[in-house]
C-alpha cells in the first residue's frame, strides 16, 4: 500500500476490506473496522481532534493517535501508521499490557 496524509483521496486499498462502519452513538464520528494484511484495525475518526487507531495483528496490539484535518486524511494517515508500525516491528503499545 502506498498513501500519505496529503493523499488521502488516492488511498490504495490493495488487501484491505471494510467490515464495518457505523457512526458512534456517544458523539457521531464515523468508526471503521477494516480486515488488513497486517491484523484487524479499528479506527475512531474525529474531525479537528485527535483520530483513535487500534492495531491487532493476532500477535500484538497497537493503539495510537492521528491529528489530521478530517476523516479522510485521518484514514490515509492510520493506513500508513499501522503498515509502518508492523514493518518495522515495533514494540507494541505498553498501555494495553499486551504482547504476543
Amino acid at each position: 500500500m502506498t498513501s500519505s496524509p496529503e493523499n488521502a483521496g488516492m488511498v490504495e486499498l490493495a488487501g484491505c476490506t471494510l467490515v464495518a462502519g457505523k457512526a458512534d452513538v456517544e458523539c457521531g464520528c464515523p468508526e471503521e473496522e477494516w480486515e488488513t494484511p497486517w491484523g484487524y484495525l479499528h479506527m475512531h475518526l474525529n474531525s479537528g481532534k485527535p483520530s483513535d487507531a487500534y492495531l491487532d495483528t493476532g500477535d500484538a496490539e497497537f493503539e495510537d493517535q492521528v491529528t489530521a484535518s478530517g476523516p479522510d486524511t485521518a484514514r490515509a494517515a492510520i493506513f500508513v501508521w499501522a503498515e509502518r508500525v508492523t514493518s518495522a516491528s515495533l514494540t507494541p503499545n505498553t498501555s494495553t499490557g499486551e504482547e504476543g
